[in-house]
C-alpha cells in the first residue's frame, strides 16, 4: 500500500496525503470525482497512516475541512487521530463533539466504519 512509507518527517500531514489516496481508490475501479473523506478506502488508508505514526512514535495532523465535521472529527479520533488542524470557526462544534462522546464510543465507530463497504454504510 501506497502508505507504508509514510508518514516520513514529524509534523507530516494526512490532509498533504490525499491525493495518493485517490489514486489508491481510483486504481481499486471506484470512480473517484472528489476524495470522499466518509469513503471506506480512504479511512483504511488514514488508519494505516495513523497507524505507522504510532509504531514510529511519529505525530501526524489531520487537517483540512473535513477534520472541522464534527462527526468526521470523532472518527478520526476513533482511529487515532491526536491533533487536528481545523479552521477557529470549527473548532467549537468539534471540542463540543469530542467531549459528549466516549473515547471508547468513538474507537467503536471508527472499527464498524473500517467494515463498511461505501460512504453511505458508514454514516449510518
Amino acid at each position: 500500500m501506497v502508505t507504508s512509507s509514510y508518514p516520513r518527517f514529524p509534523g507530516d500531514s494526512v490532509g498533504t496525503f490525499m491525493e495518493p489516496i485517490a489514486t489508491s481508490v481510483a486504481a481499486r475501479g471506484h470512480i473517484v470525482h472528489v476524495v470522499a473523506p466518509w469513503h471506506p478506502l480512504v479511512l483504511r488508508a488514514i488508519d494505516q497512516v495513523l497507524k505507522s505514526a504510532a509504531i514510529r512514535e511519529c505525530p501526524v495532523s489531520v487537517c483540512g475541512e473535513d477534520a472541522g465535521d464534527p462527526d468526521f472529527a470523532c472518527l478520526l479520533v476513533g482511529l487515532g487521530a491526536r491533533e487536528l488542524s481545523l479552521s477557529p470557526a470549527r473548532a467549537a462544534g468539534v471540542r463540543h463533539a469530542l467531549r459528549c462522546v466516549r473515547c471508547r464510543d468513538m474507537e467503536e465507530f471508527a472499527r464498524l466504519a473500517l467494515r463498511c463497504g461505501s460512504p453511505a454504510e458508514v454514516r449510518h
